[in-house]
């Protein structure tokens, strides 16, 4: 916990003048647990046996650090460790690899944007990543948007000359990702088909186009009827792989998350173990979005570097209000409201069942009772 220009560790060699790698190992091990404030370590071995090398190297090896602030903070945009995330996203690879479309569906805020890229960067890295929001597509300005101030026939044409404006035009041999496309009129879904027959039958004739289509949905977006027919005709052509991404609440890399989205935010405050079980009893319903505002509410109010129970102070009220009571308490309004208490004074002390005792006059066992599931 000392700042980095004062963390400096001394090894001493061994008596026969041979470093102890093992030691060197665990203190590398330390430094990797640092989480995304890891240091680096830079090592001077002394060579056994030379009286030279003596004069030019301390008796005892230095082990410097350095500061945090020099090290590129983890994004939260690359933590997808969710064991369920994690097939769907190998799934995901394996279906661009053929040239198949990928959608990526999930609530708000849940990070479909970010697995885009992740996807992306994963198979298509030095390529080109194009995105289009459809939530500013309308039906005067789509077709500008996307191919450009030639329009549709020069791009299906396969026109070779450069300086083309499109959205399209700039993801040929990358990326066309699709963001919100639920928000974009079913009557131009027909293009968007269109466009996918056409950018693979230029795929099977080695012509340039582009490499992999991505779309972003709320989830359940495809099961919504339609009277012309328009959603079907989708569906069909969106036939590959889809990755329902699950609610933060419900992923299991949670506290990786909320770490990493604490250092992005700055780079001098970190989460205790207290903080981070606060934080992973609530459902988040604005997911990743959510979660950021509070963490850097946090940090704002924060007294010391490390956040610990205090974090509950910024939890958003609607959230602190959806704590439900027990299961053996919900029939009786009485033994609910207690309930709810003893639950949310129990997620402040950050799930410390004696405090809980002793600030609401309560056994211990009483607590526990309420608290066990």
């Amino acid at each position: 916990k000392l700042p980095a220009d004062k963390w400096k560790c001394k090894i001493v060699p061994h008596r026969h003048g041979v470093v102890d790698h093992r030691k060197l190992e665990d203190l590398r091990n330390v430094a990797c647990r640092c989480g995304p404030r890891r240091h680096i370590l830079t090592i001077k071995e002394e060579p056994a046996n030379s009286q030279t090398a003596a004069a030019e190297f301390p008796s005892k090896h230095e082990v410097a650090a350095v500061e945090p602030q020099a090290m590129a903070p983890a994004s939260p945009a690359k933590v997808f460790e969710d064991e369920v995330l994690v097939r769907q996203i190998d799934q995901a690879l394996q279906s661009l690899k053929f040239g198949l479309p990928v959608l990526m569906s999930g609530d708000r805020g849940a990070g479909k944007t970010s697995l885009a890229r992740e996807l992306h960067d994963q198979y298509l890295e030095e390529r080109s990543f194009v995105t289009a929001d459809c939530n500013l597509l309308t039906i005067d300005n789509f077709e500008r948007e996307l191919f450009g101030e030639d329009g549709r026939v020069a791009f299906s044409e396969g026109a070779t000359k450069t300086g083309l404006s499109g959205k399209l035009w700039r993801a040929r041999g990358g990326t066309m990702f699709f963001d919100n496309i639920d928000a974009l009129p079913t009557q131009l879904l027909q293009t968007i088909c269109q466009l996918l027959i056409g950018e693979e039958e230029r795929r099977d004739h080695a012509s340039p186009a582009i490499q992999t289509f991505l779309f972003s949905a709320r989830t359940g977006w495809l099961q919504t009827e339609n009277e012309d027919g328009a959603m079907d005709e989708f569906a069909e052509a969106l036939q590959g792989c889809q990755v329902q991404i699950p609610p933060l609440s419900q992923r299991s890399d949670f506290h990786k998350i909320a770490r990493a989205l604490t250092v992005k935010l700055s780079s001098q405050h970190c989460l205790s173990n207290v903080a981070i079980s606060i934080l992973g009893a609530h459902c988040w319903s604005g997911n990743l979005r959510q979660l950021r505002k509070t963490i850097k509410m946090a940090i704002a109010n924060a007294g010391e570097t490390v956040i610990r129970e205090d974090i509950a102070s910024a939890m958003p009220a609607s959230q602190v209000q959806s704590l439900t009571p027990c299961a053996k308490c919900v029939g009786s309004p009485v033994r609910a409201e207690s309930c709810v208490s003893i639950r949310t004074t129990w997620l402040e002390t950050g799930q410390n069942v004696s405090l809980v005792a002793r600030r609401l006059g309560v056994s211990r066992n009483t607590v526990y009772k309420h608290v066990s599931n």
